[in-house]
């Protein structure tokens, strides 16, 4: 799984590498696919601002105005470019910032109606990371390397100096907790800023492999995670003062993290390690703030065997772990608790499968 995150309902949504959308109505103890219309697209990101949610990828930005029952794409400059991915940054549910691998900068104040380049693209320099106050003012990584401020709303850029970070660190995670007090996280450090991320200063004693990003619940509670060989997982409850690590979390790396205001609990997605045979796709959750965690589905990537509809409503997907059914034309799937490794079928009628 490659993002995570919860709706205005308590909803619990996750995303994955070849192109699922996965909605949880009970925390993570079922879940039932939901249509996107692109399967088999590279999914990267998904984000929720009130009822509105955005799933951002591989040549793909959707859209949902109802809680993320239903999804339609989004055509934003650049979108038929060979392997271009997209990130999403939204202030609200109109308006927003979404950034490239091929180096655009775009803006919408209408829910991505229409769009305004804010940085024309350059072929060697990804833009990645947005993290924005207003429409006005924000931060980018581009190219991996270098962190760009702008506060005019994207007419001039600022190139930041970070030759405190050494040379050429890979830039990973940027979050803001107010205007002046930031944290960044590059594959192997984690640095912080009380001056708006004019400078930057390492934390000290944080060391990992392949952090991937960081993300808070609120101004006291962060977490940093990534990982190769398993997961990694940093934690502080100070507002990032002190931190510590996280031994209890299991499976492979960690690619996102949501927060469930409505339960208080914590999820946690993961993804296959890069240089690991073993697998670790799964979602996690802790009910006291990471101290404890229960593996939910698997959910592993499943490679679909076979599909097949017995009546105009009712359907069948049978994959290597897993097993779904429809019965709404498939906009919704629900995972059956079936544990045959199944490879085609005959349906005799709505109740006999041979």
């Amino acid at each position: 799984f490659t993002g995570i995150a919860v709706n205005s309902a308590g909803d619990l949504f996750t995303v994955s590498s070849d192109g699922k959308i996965l909605r949880s109505r009970d925390e993570g103890m079922s879940w039932e696919m939901i249509n996107s219309g692109v399967p088999g697209r590279r999914m990267d990101k998904i984000i929720f601002k009130n009822s509105t949610g955005y799933v951002s990828g591989e040549n793909l930005l959707l859209k949902s105005e109802d809680n993320g029952a239903s999804w339609f794409q989004l055509n934003p400059p650049g979108l038929t470019t060979w392997s271009s991915f997209f990130t999403p940054f939204f202030l609200d549910e109109e308006s927003g910032f979404v950034v490239s691998s091929e180096g655009d900068i775009l803006y919408t104040d209408d829910g991505g109606q229409t769009w305004e380049n804010k940085l024309e693209y350059s072929w060697s320099e990804s833009v990645s990371c947005p993290w924005f106050w207003d429409a006005e003012n924000g931060m980018v990584v581009r190219g991996n390397y270098n962190l760009l401020k702008t506060e005019d709303g994207g007419k001039t850029w600022i190139d930041i100096d970070l030759s405190s970070l050494g040379w050429l660190p890979r830039l990973t995670g940027l979050i803001f907790l107010n205007r002046n007090d930031d944290f960044l996280t590059t594959s192997e450090s984690l640095y912080t800023t009380s001056d708006g991320g004019n400078t930057w200063t390492n934390v000290e004693g944080v060391m990992g492999t392949d952090w991937h990003g960081i993300a808070f619940i609120d101004e006291s509670r962060g977490f940093v995670y990534g990982g190769n060989y398993g997961p990694s997982l940093l934690k502080t409850s100070d507002g990032g003062k002190t931190w510590e690590y996280d031994l209890n979390i299991t499976t492979g790396r960690i690619t996102g993290i949501a927060f469930s205001e409505a339960s208080g609990k914590l999820f946690t997605a993961h993804a296959t390690d890069y240089y690991s045979s073993r697998f670790g796709r799964a979602i996690n959750s802790s009910s006291n703030g990471g101290e404890t965690w229960t593996l939910m589905q698997a959910l592993r990537g499943d490679n679909y065997r076979f599909i097949d509809f017995q009546t105009e409503d009712t359907g069948f997907i049978f994959g290597t772990d897993h097993n779904y059914k429809t019965t709404d034309k498939g906009v919704t799937w629900k995972i059956l608790d079936w544990y045959n490794d199944i490879t085609s079928a005959y349906f005799i009628d709505e109740q006999t499968i041979l």
